[in-house]
C-alpha cells in the first residue's frame, strides 16, 4: 500500500518518490506494524530534507479511525516520537530536533518507560540536544508561523472540495469523511483507504497464521458470487416471464424436429440453450 512504499522511501531519504506519493494522496499517518510512520522513519535515519517535507504535509488520517490529524507527534508502539528518533536513531541530528521543536513537536511527551526527549537526550549523551531543549521553547506563534513558512516551501498535498454524497454512510445515514483535506483518488478505487486496510491486514494475517481462514475467507466471496449469478438468472426468467404475460413474447409452434431446430440456432446464437421464444 501507499503508506508502505512512504515508510521505504522515506528510510532511502527518497526525496522525489517521496513528493510524488505524498502529492497523489499517500497517508502520511499509516503506521507499520511497530506503530512507527513515515516522519518517524525520516527522523531516526537523518534524513533531514524528507523530514521538512513530511513536516509539510503532516495532514493525514488515521487508519483505523479515519480521524483527521498530523502524523508530527503521533507515537509509536514503544511511545516514541519523531522527535525521540531524531535524538535517539540510528543517525542523530542536531539540525531535524530544532527543525522538529520549531514545527511545533510536543516536547513533553513520554515514551513508554516515562522518558522525555529531554531525558532521551541526557540518556544517549547528545549534550547539543540537551542545550537545545533546556532552553525557553518556541512560542505557539513563532510555530506556526515557522509551520506555515515550512509549508510554503514544500507543500505538496492537493486540496479540493469533497462531495459528501458519494461518501460511504454509517448506520445513521450519516457521511463518513475520512480527511478533511480530501485528495484525488483514483476511479477504479471505490473503498478509503481505512475500510481497505483492515480488510487486507486481516486476509494477510490469515495467510500466514491460519491459511484455513484464508480458505473460508474465500469460500465465502465464491458463495456470494454464485449466488449473485442465481439471482441473474431468476431476473432475466422474470423478465421473459413479463414480457409473455404482456402479449410481447409468444412460443413457436412446430414438430419435434423444428423445435430442436430452433434451439439449437438459439445455443449458437446467445449460448444460452433457452426454449424457442420470440419477442415480437
Amino acid at each position: 500500500m501507499s503508506g508502505d512504499q512512504l515508510r521505504k522511501f522515506a528510510v532511502m531519504g527518497d526525496v522525489p518518490n517521496l513528493k510524488q506519493l505524498l502529492r497523489g494522496g499517500a497517508n502520511p499517518c499509516s503506521k507499520d506494524k511497530d506503530g512507527l510512520t513515515a516522519l518517524q522513519y525520516a527522523a531516526w535515519n537523518g534524513h533531514a530534507e524528507c523530514v521538512e517535507i513530511l513536516v509539510a504535509n503532516d495532514r493525514g488520517t488515521d487508519v483505523e479511525t479515519g480521524d483527521h490529524e498530523s502524523s508530527l507527534d503521533l507515537q509509536s508502539d514503544s511511545g516514541f516520537t519523531a522527535l525521540h528518533l531524531s535524538i535517539a536513531g540510528s543517525v542523530p541530528d542536531i539540525a531535524i530536533v530544532r527543525y522538529l521543536v520549531l514545527a511545533g513537536s510536543n516536547l513533553d511527551v513520554a515514551d513508554s518507560l516515562g522518558r522525555t526527549p529531554l531525558d532521551l537526550a541526557d540518556e544517549v549523551g547528545f549534550k547539543q540536544a540537551i542545550e537545545l531543549l533546556e532552553q525557553e521553547p518556541p512560542t505557539p506563534e513563532e510555530c506556526d508561523a515557522f509551520y506555515e513558512a515550512s509549508k510554503e516551501r514544500h507543500l505538496v498535498q492537493q486540496h479540493r472540495e469533497h462531495d459528501f454524497s458519494d461518501c460511504p454512510k454509517d448506520e445513521h445515514g450519516n457521511p463518513i469523511v475520512t480527511r478533511d483535506d480530501k485528495l484525488p483518488m483514483p476511479v477504479e478505487l471505490t473503498m478509503y483507504e481505512h475500510h481497505i486496510f483492515p480488510f487486507a491486514e486481516k486476509n494477510y494475517k490469515a495467510s500466514r497464521q491460519d491459511g484455513a481462514e484464508a480458505i473460508r475467507n474465500l469460500e465465502s466471496v465464491l458463495g456470494e458470487a454464485c449466488a449473485n449469478e442465481e439471482r441473474r438468472e431468476v431476473l432475466a426468467h422474470n423478465v421473459e416471464h413479463n414480457l409473455r404475460k404482456q402479449g410481447k413474447m409468444n412460443w413457436r409452434r412446430g414438430s419435434v424436429s423444428e423445435k430442436s431446430a430452433e434451439a439449437k440456432k438459439m445455443r449458437e446464437s446467445n449460448g444460452r440453450g433457452r426454449r424457442g421464444s420470440v419477442i415480437k
